[in-house]
């Protein structure tokens, strides 16, 4: 019981000497390991998160909220709602029952990704006068009028991205049909709401950033199955864009590319910069296609189509600056920081770290302590404390 008790003891005791050793190396390394993780900052590839919002179908607004029934959609008198209705990062929609009538209509899609290659082009930067202030100031020399000249800076970033999105059909057997008209979809709109997400980020942080798709141009289709294609219709094809809108439904259009351009020396109008932009998919015919004899189907295939989209987007970060009149404006670019540039800074960082000696002597200092720790570490937990205790006693002797 009593050689237990020790046991327990001297293991407590061992634990207890680690922990404090332990916490005296990261206090005493502390500086060193929290500037390691401090380089830079890490900026994201996504600057308009695309939404898939609704459908519209047969005069009916097809959300996650609103599935019917939908009076325009009859079958057999019977006004249909929808049996599936997903939205937001993908579409599922079933605007009838699930085994029967129309097929699904799916939507996937790679987020909008910045294309790393195309860099920037930088437009600006350029101030305008925005007011002006006088202040009396008294001092030992006597009284003074000051005059302060308030601008507002902007500077204006072009980015080329690519999005890809995947439409397809898919359905049951009961939802194969020879009727040519049944198991269409037709005159049938995807809407998307492109959301602004901050992802640039400038070295002087600006009042504010302002972001605008200028053009959304499709760069290629490809069909899962050419066998087929006779029977679709899709908008955009190749080399088109897509109409960008304020507002779902596409009453009002975005300003263009060259509309946008032409902020350049004069102050932004807000209505231009949103917080939201919609574009549309236009299915004029979506079928599968369906072959048998004597009425009955003996097989079919869904279309399936990709598109890939070349995406433009403005970036506008916009400075106040106050001078005293009598300065002199120094109109310098504004720089932006993105993921490469944050790779190359971090690489500067790691090889001037490396090539200071004082660096490299306190690391070695470091690796020394370390060894050193973990080795009386072993030596307790294997041998106890006495050899410790007799060495200690034997230098004090001395």
């Amino acid at each position: 019981m009593n050689a237990e008790k020790l046991f327990k003891q001297a293991t407590r005791d061992k634990r207890k000497l680690f922990v404090i050793v332990l916490g005296v190396l990261i206090i005493l390394n502390w500086n060193r390991i929290s500037t390691s993780f401090s380089i830079g900052y890490i900026s994201g590839f996504q600057g308009l998160q695309p939404e898939f919002n609704s459908v519209y179908f047969k005069g009916y607004w097809y959300t996650a909220s609103t599935r019917g029934p939908n009076e325009n959609y009859r079958i057999g008198g019977v006004s249909q709602t929808a049996s599936a209705a997903e939205f937001f990062d993908h579409i599922n929609l079933d605007p009838d029952e699930s085994d029967r009538y129309l097929p699904n209509l799916h939507v996937q899609q790679n987020y909008i990704a910045l294309d790393e290659d195309y860099g920037k082009v930088t437009y600006g930067p350029w101030s305008v006068k925005t007011g002006e202030s006088t202040e009396t100031v008294t001092n030992a020399t006597g009284t003074y009028q000051v005059m302060t000249e308030t601008y507002s800076q902007f500077q204006m970033d072009k980015y080329r991205c690519e999005w890809q999105v995947n439409v397809y059909l898919d359905g049951t057997w009961g939802e194969a049909t020879l009727d040519p008209i049944a198991h269409k979809w037709l005159d049938t709109e995807i809407w998307v709401k492109l959301v602004p997400k901050a992802w640039v980020y400038f070295a002087d942080n600006p009042d504010q950033v302002f972001f605008a798709p200028a053009k959304i141009q499709c760069s290629s289709l490809e069909w899962g199955d050419s066998s087929i294609t006779q029977y679709q219709s899709i908008e955009p094809t190749t080399g088109s864009s897509l109409g960008i809108f304020y507002a779902r439904g596409g009453s009002d259009e975005v300003a263009s590319d060259s509309d946008l351009l032409s902020y350049q020396g004069v102050s932004l109008d807000p209505d231009i910069f949103r917080s939201e932009y919609w574009v549309r998919i236009s299915l004029n015919q979506f079928q599968p296609y369906a072959w048998g004899y004597l009425g009955q189907v003996q097989g079919q295939k869904f279309p399936s189509v990709t598109l890939t989209f070349t995406v433009y987007i403005f970036v506008v970060g916009e400075w106040t600056v106050k001078l005293t009149k009598g300065e002199t404006v120094s109109l310098t670019p504004h720089e932006t920081q993105t993921f490469l540039d944050w790779l190359s800074s971090l690489v500067d960082a790691w090889n001037t770290f490396w090539s200071n000696p004082f660096n490299l002597a306190g690391l070695g200092a470091f690796g020394i302590t370390a060894i050193a720790v973990v080795a009386v570490i072993v030596l307790v937990f294997f041998f106890g404390t006495g050899w410790l205790k007799r060495l200690l006693w034997r230098e004090r002797r001395q």
